[in-house]
């Protein structure tokens, strides 16, 4: 019903964008809990290490658990109890974004 080029331009505000463009050393944040006692919750800032096609391996920079590595796998994001869309978008992907106002300095979060 709709093509998927334009399914794919549509950014909502709790999913990551379509497109991820990542380097080592970028300062990412989560945007789901995978799990709470690691200290991987909503809003966790990251620093990449490594990227692989179906894993990122990322060490925590803020919070009690800073310092530690995880490796943060792709996961199904959904837009089911969003109500702002008339369609049940569903996507695999990263469940990260860019930490634009973050950058690291001698591994503190400034």
């Amino acid at each position: 019903m709709y093509p998927v080029e334009f399914l794919n331009t549509l950014h909502f505000a709790g999913l990551p964008p379509h497109e991820l463009n990542l380097k080592k050393n970028a300062v990412v944040m989560l945007v789901r809990n995978l799990s709470v006692s690691r200290g991987l919750c909503n809003g966790t800032r990251l620093v990449v290490e490594d990227l692989r096609q179906k894993v990122i391996k990322a060490r925590i920079i803020g919070g009690v658990h800073a310092g530690t590595v995880h490796f943060i796998p792709r996961v199904t994001l959904d837009t089911k109890d969003l109500k702002e869309v008339p369609f049940h978008l569903r996507r695999r992907q990263f469940p990260v974004k860019l930490g634009y106002r973050y950058f690291i300095q001698n591994f503190t979060c400034i």
